[in-house]
Parts: structure tokens; C-alpha cells; sequence
């Protein structure tokens, strides 16, 4: 995957460890979108965030067929918020899923603890979502201006 010219500033950093999640938009090769909530993820250096898919549904199959992603996440106590728009890759090197892994939960907000709890069988699978795109999702900006 190419590499990002896009950083996340720490106000997004902040934002996106402190509200413990986010929406993610896939669409099929046939133009069929989905939006599913993602609790077990974190920030991955300063231009792509690492994500956990536990049950293989839409998404995942999703993620198979097209690699473009919209991620947004929502401060709704302040409303304020950003839609990252980026290509994901499924990770699939052991080692390198056994740091993200890590990684993800040391996050306090994540919930992957609770599934690994409460769901047996497959283990999850470690997406990595490269930046490439953000816009505000602030009423008072103009949201369909790219702001990085």
C-alpha cells in the first residue's frame, strides 16, 4: 500500500482514543453500501487507524471486494467530529497481527476484551486503514471540503 501523505493532528489523534468508536462505510464491487460500528481499534502512527473484525459479516466481505473505506468518528458532547476517507488492508502476517493486536488492547476505550470473552471460534481478523483523506463533520464548516 502506498504510503499516506496525509497526518492525523492530535486533536484527531485525541478524539478518536477518547470515544472508543467508530462508524466504518464499505460498499461492495457492486455499489451496495454498509456502515458498521467498530469498538476494538486504535491509532496506528499518525496516518492510519488498526481495526479488529470479529464476525466475518458485510464488512468483512466488503473489505474483500473494495479496499476504498470512509471511518468517521463523532464527539457528539461537543459536536464535533471527522469522516478519514483511506484504502484498508487485511493484515494477515502473524507477527505483525500479534503487535497490532497489542496494540489495540492497550486502547482503554476498546471493547476487545469483551469479544474475546464472549465469542469462540474464529479469531479476529486486523484491518489497517491508511489515511488518505479528512473532512470535518462540524455544522459550522464546509464538510465537502477536503480539510488534509
Amino acid at each position: 500500500m502506498a504510503e499516506s501523505k496525509v497526518k492525523l493532528t492530535k486533536h484527531m489523534e485525541d478524539m478518536l482514543e477518547r470515544e472508543g468508536m467508530i462508524f466504518v462505510g464499505t460498499c461492495s464491487k457492486d455499489g451496495v453500501p454498509n456502515v458498521s460500528v467498530r469498538t476494538a481499534y486504535a491509532v496506528l502512527g499518525d496516518d492510519a487507524i488498526v481495526m479488529l473484525d470479529y464476525f466475518r459479516h458485510k464488512t468483512y466481505w466488503n473489505w474483500q471486494e473494495n479496499d476504498k473505506v470512509a471511518v468517521s468518528v463523532v464527539d457528539r458532547k461537543n459536536i464535533d467530529g471527522y469522516q478519514f476517507k483511506g484504502k484498508c488492508e487485511i493484515i494477515t502476517e502473524t507477527a505483525e497481527i500479534k503487535e497490532l493486536l497489542k496494540k489495540i488492547y492497550k486502547n482503554p476505550h476498546s471493547l476487545a476484551t469483551l469479544f474475546d470473552r464472549q465469542i469462540t471460534g474464529l479469531p479476529p481478523i486486523v484491518i489497517k486503514f491508511t489515511i488518505e483523506e479528512v473532512y470535518s463533520l462540524r455544522p459550522v464548516e464546509r464538510s465537502k471540503e477536503r480539510i488534509r
